[in-house]
C-alpha cells in the first residue's frame, strides 16, 4: 500500500510539437510541470508522488492542454486518460489507509519528532472549534490564526526533512471552510 500509492509515477510522452502553434504554445507552458522536449520535438514527462497528487498533476495538463486547444492526437489522449483513470483508482483505493500509515507511523510513532506539532494542531483545532461555538468574532480570528499557524509550522517541520507525506498529512487536517 505503501508503494502503490505513496510511491506513484506516470511516465507520459506527448508525441511531436512540431506541425502546430497550438501544440507550441502548450509545449511552452507544460515545461512548468518538467515536460521536456528534445531536437525532433518530441515530449516526456515523468511525474511523481503519491497517487494523489499525481492525479492532481495529470488533470492540471489535461486541462491546459484543453484550454490552449492543441491536440496531440487520439493515442496520447488516449494515454493520458488511461493515466488520469488509474491515479483516480488508486488514489480511491488507498488514501485513506495511506493517511493512517503516515498518522501512527510517521507521526505519532516512539520517538517521532512530529508529535509536538500533531498536538499544538490538535490542540489548536479544539480552541478554535471552541471560539467558533462562543460566536465571539475576536477570538474566533484569534483561534483560526493559531491553527493555520500550527499546520503551517508542522509541515514546514515535515518539509524540511524531506517527508512531504507527513507533509501533506498536515496540510489536510486544515478544513476546507474556515470561519474569520
Amino acid at each position: 500500500m505503501e508503494k502503490e500509492y505513496g510511491d506513484y509515477s506516470a511516465n507520459l510522452s506527448f508525441g511531436s510539437i512540431l506541425g502546430s502553434d497550438k501544440r507550441s504554445e502548450a509545449a511552452n507552458l507544460l515545461k512548468a510541470y518538467g515536460v521536456s522536449f528534445n531536437d525532433a520535438g518530441l515530449g516526456m514527462i515523468k511525474l511523481s508522488g503519491n497517487a494523489t497528487e499525481v492525479y492532481n498533476q495529470l488533470i492540471s495538463i489535461q486541462s491546459l492542454i484543453k484550454d490552449v486547444g492543441a491536440d496531440f492526437g487520439d493515442s496520447f489522449n488516449n494515454e493520458l486518460t488511461s493515466y488520469i483513470n488509474n491515479a483516480k483508482d488508486m488514489s480511491d483505493q488507498y488514501e485513506d489507509f495511506y493517511n493512517q500509515y503516515v498518522l501512527y507511523n510517521k507521526v505519532l510513532s516512539n520517538g517521532s519528532q512530529y508529535s509536538d506539532a500533531y498536538k499544538r494542531i490538535v490542540d489548536a483545532k479544539k480552541s478554535y472549534d471552541e471560539a467558533i461555538k462562543s460566536g465571539d468574532k475576536s477570538s474566533q480570528n484569534a483561534a483560526a490564526q493559531e491553527y493555520a499557524s500550527a499546520i503551517t509550522e508542522g509541515s514546514k517541520l515535515a518539509l524540511k526533512n524531506n517527508e512531504s507525506d507527513v507533509s501533506n498529512y498536515f496540510k489536510s487536517m486544515y478544513p476546507d471552510q474556515i470561519v474569520h
